[in-house]
């Protein structure tokens, strides 16, 4: 299991080191959301650039009427998975850390060795929302809240960790 019981999480403890190396489910790092949004290419649309072409893939505030939509209804990107961009903002299993001024490809994720479980602790959101402007989505886009922030408009999507051949 890659976290602990329910009934054995505490406020201020800290998961083992390597949880995230774990067989089982468990939210994705934020180098890992990224690598899985990008459909493995180097941009941050996995499309391209073209603005005609985001409302074939993400909701945004362009084309959501601010509402949540079912997964599904617009084009996966390479990987297959939908909904990476726009919708809903998705949790990581990553605390907020500052980024460089500028970066070029996803960095190594030191926020999920500091992670100490608490109520007030800024976790990672990613993925832009629909609420959001259309330049917003794309997979870069990084926000936090603290994980009792009660917000609408983020969510979840499960990682599976699987043995190594």
């Amino acid at each position: 299991m890659c976290y602990p019981n329910l009934d054995e999480i505490r406020p201020g403890m800290r998961l083992d080191e390597g949880f995230e190396k774990r067989i089982g489910y468990r939210l994705p790092t934020e180098a890992e959301w990224e690598l899985a949004c990008s459909g493995g290419i180097s941009s941050s649309r996995w499309f391209g650039f073209d603005p005609d072409l985001l409302s074939n893939h993400a909701w945004t505030s362009q084309n959501s009427d601010y509402r949540l939509k079912s997964v599904g209804l617009l084009l996966p990107n390479d990987y297959g998975l939908f909904d990476m961009l726009g919708n809903a903002m998705e949790w990581c299993h990553s605390q907020y850390i500052k980024y460089p001024a500028f970066v070029t490809e996803p960095i190594a994720d030191p926020g999920i060795r500091t992670l100490k479980i608490e109520e007030k602790s800024l976790m990672i959101n990613r993925g832009g929302a629909n609420l959001y402007q259309p330049l917003d989505a794309r997979s870069s886009q990084r926000e936090y809240h603290g994980a009792s922030s009660g917000r609408v408009y983020i969510t979840f999507r499960i990682a599976r960790t699987i043995e190594q051949e």
